[in-house]
Protein backbone atom coordinates (compact mmCIF):
# COMPACT_ATOMS: atom_id res chain seq x y z
CA UNK A 1 0.00 0.00 0.00
CA UNK A 2 2.74 2.39 0.82
CA UNK A 3 4.23 1.97 -2.74
CA UNK A 4 1.19 2.85 -4.48
CA UNK A 5 0.95 6.32 -2.06
CA UNK A 6 4.49 7.10 -2.93
CA UNK A 7 3.68 6.15 -6.60
CA UNK A 8 0.80 8.84 -7.07
CA UNK A 9 2.53 11.40 -4.88
CA UNK A 10 5.56 11.13 -7.45
CA UNK A 11 2.67 11.25 -10.49
CA UNK A 12 1.32 14.19 -8.41
CA UNK A 13 4.54 16.00 -8.49
CA UNK A 14 5.66 15.38 -12.04
CA UNK A 15 2.48 16.72 -13.35
CA UNK A 16 2.00 19.62 -11.35
CA UNK A 17 5.85 20.11 -12.33
CA UNK A 18 4.60 20.48 -15.86
CA UNK A 19 1.84 22.34 -15.72
CA UNK A 20 3.58 25.36 -13.81
CA UNK A 21 6.38 25.14 -16.36
CA UNK A 22 3.81 25.04 -19.17
CA UNK A 23 1.73 27.84 -17.84
CA UNK A 24 4.84 30.28 -17.37
CA UNK A 25 6.27 29.57 -20.80
CA UNK A 26 4.58 31.49 -23.64
CA UNK A 27 6.90 30.46 -26.59
CA UNK A 28 10.29 28.66 -26.27
CA UNK A 29 12.94 31.38 -27.08
CA UNK A 30 15.32 29.15 -29.45
CA UNK A 31 12.81 28.88 -31.93
CA UNK A 32 12.96 30.76 -34.54
CA UNK A 33 9.82 31.49 -36.69
CA UNK A 34 8.54 29.14 -39.34
CA UNK A 35 6.64 29.64 -42.33
CA UNK A 36 4.78 26.66 -42.69
CA UNK A 37 3.46 25.97 -46.69
CA UNK A 38 -0.24 26.45 -47.12
CA UNK A 39 -1.98 23.09 -47.46
CA UNK A 40 -2.72 24.14 -51.45
CA UNK A 41 -2.26 21.37 -53.86
CA UNK A 42 0.96 21.62 -55.84
CA UNK A 43 1.04 23.00 -59.35
CA UNK A 44 4.90 21.40 -59.35
CA UNK A 45 4.34 18.52 -61.38
CA UNK A 46 7.88 15.88 -62.26
CA UNK A 47 8.88 15.87 -65.64
CA UNK A 48 8.85 11.82 -66.82
CA UNK A 49 12.64 11.15 -67.92
CA UNK A 50 13.71 8.79 -70.62
CA UNK A 51 16.37 6.22 -69.98
CA UNK A 52 17.90 3.85 -72.46
CA UNK A 53 19.63 0.23 -71.97
CA UNK A 54 21.80 -0.76 -74.79
CA UNK A 55 21.80 -4.89 -75.69
CA UNK A 56 25.06 -5.22 -76.56
CA UNK A 57 27.58 -8.56 -76.29
CA UNK A 58 24.66 -10.52 -74.74
CA UNK A 59 24.10 -7.99 -72.14
CA UNK A 60 22.17 -5.27 -70.92
CA UNK A 61 23.72 -1.85 -70.25
CA UNK A 62 22.97 -1.02 -67.30
CA UNK A 63 21.72 -3.93 -66.07
CA UNK A 64 19.63 -2.61 -63.16
CA UNK A 65 18.14 0.49 -63.34
CA UNK A 66 16.10 3.31 -60.81
CA UNK A 67 13.32 4.81 -62.77
CA UNK A 68 10.39 7.32 -61.05
CA UNK A 69 6.96 6.56 -62.29
CA UNK A 70 5.88 7.68 -65.32
CA UNK A 71 9.76 7.41 -67.43
CA UNK A 72 9.84 5.50 -69.91
CA UNK A 73 12.78 3.20 -71.05
CA UNK A 74 14.24 2.68 -74.64
CA UNK A 75 16.30 -0.53 -75.14
CA UNK A 76 18.46 -0.29 -78.47
CA UNK A 77 20.06 -3.52 -79.69
CA UNK A 78 23.62 -3.06 -80.69
CA UNK A 79 24.39 -7.10 -81.11
CA UNK A 80 24.25 -8.43 -84.83
CA UNK A 81 21.76 -11.28 -83.64
CA UNK A 82 18.00 -10.61 -82.89
CA UNK A 83 16.90 -10.06 -79.13
CA UNK A 84 13.44 -9.85 -77.22
CA UNK A 85 12.52 -8.30 -74.13
CA UNK A 86 10.20 -9.64 -71.90
CA UNK A 87 9.34 -9.83 -68.27
CA UNK A 88 7.10 -8.29 -65.33
CA UNK A 89 4.42 -6.85 -68.24
CA UNK A 90 7.13 -6.46 -70.24
CA UNK A 91 6.60 -7.99 -73.82
CA UNK A 92 8.65 -6.64 -76.57
CA UNK A 93 8.83 -7.61 -79.63
CA UNK A 94 12.04 -9.74 -81.65
CA UNK A 95 14.50 -6.84 -82.63
CA UNK A 96 17.13 -7.09 -84.98
CA UNK A 97 20.36 -4.69 -84.73
CA UNK A 98 19.81 -1.07 -84.70
CA UNK A 99 15.82 -2.15 -83.73
CA UNK A 100 14.40 -0.39 -79.81
CA UNK A 101 11.60 -1.46 -77.91
CA UNK A 102 10.48 0.97 -75.32
CA UNK A 103 8.49 1.20 -71.97
CA UNK A 104 6.71 3.71 -69.87
CA UNK A 105 6.65 2.68 -66.15
CA UNK A 106 3.17 3.65 -64.25
CA UNK A 107 3.70 0.90 -61.47
CA UNK A 108 5.61 1.56 -58.65
CA UNK A 109 8.08 -1.58 -57.51
CA UNK A 110 10.85 -3.87 -59.05
CA UNK A 111 10.47 -5.04 -62.84
CA UNK A 112 12.71 -8.08 -63.81
CA UNK A 113 13.40 -8.94 -67.38
CA UNK A 114 15.14 -10.49 -69.78
CA UNK A 115 16.10 -11.86 -73.27
CA UNK A 116 13.00 -14.32 -74.51
CA UNK A 117 16.09 -16.21 -76.87
CA UNK A 118 18.88 -15.46 -74.28
CA UNK A 119 17.44 -16.24 -70.93
CA UNK A 120 21.03 -15.99 -69.43
CA UNK A 121 20.82 -11.93 -70.21
CA UNK A 122 18.53 -10.40 -67.23
CA UNK A 123 18.27 -6.90 -65.87
CA UNK A 124 16.44 -5.12 -62.86
CA UNK A 125 14.63 -2.20 -63.76
CA UNK A 126 13.35 -0.32 -59.81
CA UNK A 127 10.25 2.11 -60.67
CA UNK A 128 10.30 4.52 -57.14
Amino acid sequence: MKKIILVVIAVIIIVAGYLSFKSNTSAPVFAPEVQVPSQTASTETAVAKTYTISIADFAFDPKILTINKGDTIVWTNNDSVPHQIIGDNLNGQIMNKGHTFSQTFDTVGPVNYHCSIHPMMIGMITVR
